[in-house]
């Protein structure tokens, strides 16, 4: 019971990036707990739940990336699982149907680890799909994400590519 609701009050971490001294490599980390921590772009939001993913909790992330969404700066979500070990099957179909409906806006998962995978796997030959939702992508790791979030920001500026994450050919034709 204790479990359940440690679980249920999960915390979903706004992170920014901290420049590190090694050879430019670098962290993100809580921006509530250090100042000077950067948000990346004012288009692009990581947030990070702590915690397993569950029936309990999965309504917390997803009511705060809806937040991120309706406030219309966000264009880019990069979700870091890096501290969930599990994601049960309701939670995780929940979250794939949100996703399917958040049309204009770009969602980076990361750092997955082997049993989050496992359930996607097994979501996908479940409701026979091919891949996740076309808004959404797979990254090993939070920096990745970020460098795919800039790249596609700077294609949707140049007009390559359509709100939905779509490569506009029409605008590479007249490139």
């Amino acid at each position: 019971v204790v479990n359940l609701y440690n679980t249920h009050r999960a915390d979903i971490s706004e992170l920014g990036q901290v420049p590190s001294s090694a050879a430019g490599a670098v962290q993100y980390v809580d921006l509530r707990n250090f100042e000077f921590a950067k948000r990346v772009d004012e288009a692009i939001v990581i947030l990070e739940l702590r915690a397993e993913c569950s029936f309990a909790n999965y309504k917390r992330l997803i009511e705060r990336i809806q937040a991120c969404v309706q406030s219309q700066t966000a264009q880019f979500i990069v979700i870091s699982f890096a501290h969930t070990q599990q994601i049960d099957s309701t939670a995780f179909r929940h979250i794939m149907e949100f996703f399917d409906d958040c049309v204009g806006t770009c969602i980076c998962l990361a750092h997955c680890k082997k049993p989050v995978r496992d359930m996607l796997y097994r979501y996908q030959h479940a409701t026979k799909r091919d891949a996740l939702p076309h808004n959404v992508q797979m990254f090993i790791g939070i920096q990745d994400a970020v460098a795919y979030c800039l790249k596609l920001k700077a294609m949707r500026h140049a007009l390559l590519v359509s709100p939905t994450g779509d490569i506009d050919t029409k605008a590479l034709q007249k490139q």
